[in-house]
């Protein structure tokens, strides 16, 4: 198995995901996330920026030939729920994006008011 393949299996293991769930999320089949653990071709840059983003893992790691651990990305979102959300905002039109950006803005600016005021 490639390092790149190893490594990519393994964070997938280590969160408890299969394939077909990793799949899934990524928005391709099961056995493409297979291929990807085992084939030693790359997979395209924008599925390697979106398996860093859902597997927690730098893209120095996923592309380097080490196979040590990485420390995890402090910016990446542990709620899946959430991840998959974002994923589906990033493949909006550029008027839907805009406007999902500027509800998150509000709320996120009327939090951090909240928060001021109950202090």
């Amino acid at each position: 198995m490639p390092p790149f393949g190893e490594k990519l299996a393994r964070l997938r293991k280590k969160r408890g995901l299969s394939n077909e769930q990793l799949g899934q999320e990524l928005g391709v089949d099961g056995y493409q996330i297979s291929q990807y653990e085992t084939d030693p071709t790359l997979p395209s840059a924008e599925i390697i920026v979106q398996l860093a983003r859902l597997l927690d893992a730098s893209l120095d790691y996923l592309l380097r030939d080490e196979l040590r651990d990485d420390k995890p990305n402090p910016d990446a979102l542990h709620d899946r729920e959430l991840q998959r959300k974002f994923l589906a905002v990033e493949r909006l039109g550029l008027e839907e994006h805009r406007a999902v950006m500027y509800l998150l803005d509000a709320f996120v600016k009327k939090a951090q008011i909240e928060r001021v005021l109950q202090e």
